[in-house]
């Protein structure tokens, strides 16, 4: 199974990931990670074109993931999943691998995200490269599309992060 975790820059989609990880011992593709690894430290630039190629390869290593390894569950972060394209790219990935597909729209007040992305960009150890700003934040709300038949489970990330992962696990036992 495949759980894709979308939402704005800041939401907590990458704390819910691992939360749920730690949880129930489910396998996170995180598309920043992945782009971290693969691109030597002087290559590494954040570009469109970089985080598109870390997605692709994100999606490759799911689909070695999910033939090897029949029922894990994966989850993909690392991305907000903003656009109808980059979810249909998530389910035909699904469709050829014969599993479910599941959307998790993480949510929460923009006063409460543009608090988190304060607080993680006062963080020296986080690069400022990544864009994590007040603004990158409002281009992708503007940018955001609707679900359409995907089957999506809304999630408030202002509720305990324990509640997050009890509905998400209650949500998949039933389309499992």
């Amino acid at each position: 199974m495949i759980v894709v975790l979308c939402g704005l820059p800041g939401v907590g989609k990458s704390h819910l990931a691992a939360a749920l990880a730690a949880a129930r011992h489910w396998t996170v593709l995180d598309r920043d990670a992945v782009r971290n690894a693969v691109f030597p430290a002087r290559f590494l630039d954040y570009s469109p074109e970089q985080n598109e190629l870390a997605s692709e390869l994100s999606y490759h290593v799911c689909a070695y993931i999910l033939k090897r390894y029949p029922g894990e569950v994966v989850i993909l972060d690392g991305r907000p999943f903003a656009r109808s394209a980059q979810r249909e790219r998530v389910r035909a990935l699904a469709g050829e691998l014969n599993v479910p597909v599941v959307f998790v729209h993480c949510i929460a007040p923009d006063s409460v995200i543009l608090e988190r992305l304060a607080g993680v960009n006062s963080d020296p150890r986080n690069d400022p490269r990544a864009e994590r700003t007040p603004e990158k934040f409002r281009t992708v709300q503007r940018q955001f599309e609707p679900f359409g038949d995907e089957a999506v489970l809304e999630i408030s990330t202002e509720t305990p992060v324990a509640e997050q992962v009890e509905a998400v696990s209650a949500y998949l036992a039933r389309i499992r």
